[in-house]
């Protein structure tokens, strides 16, 4: 083997001054997420409005489906003929 002139080749371990500490990286992360997540929560009053009207429309037509289901059961019991179940089978 031959050796290298003029290469220094020991390894040393650097220390960087400008490198903050872990703890202070994390908590400018944490203070970076909160400033964010209240950007989000402010543009959030829009979509609050919709989800209203979808809770308002699924809570009537839920119990309204239910009770045509209901009505049609009824009805199509009533009777052991089959040709006067068969518009309560295709309606429902």
């Amino acid at each position: 083997m031959t050796a290298l002139s003029g290469t220094d080749l020991t390894a040393r371990s650097s220390t960087r001054d400008d490198v903050p500490p872990l703890r202070v990286r994390s908590q400018e992360r944490l203070t970076r997420l909160a400033i964010r997540a209240g950007d989000l929560r402010r543009h959030a009053g829009d979509v609050r409005t919709g989800d209203r009207w979808l809770l308002v429309v699924g809570g009537t037509a839920m119990p309204l489906g239910l009770l045509l289901i209901l009505i049609g059961w009824y009805g199509s019991a009533q009777t052991a003929l089959p040709f006067e179940q068969t518009p309560y089978l295709i309606s429902g």
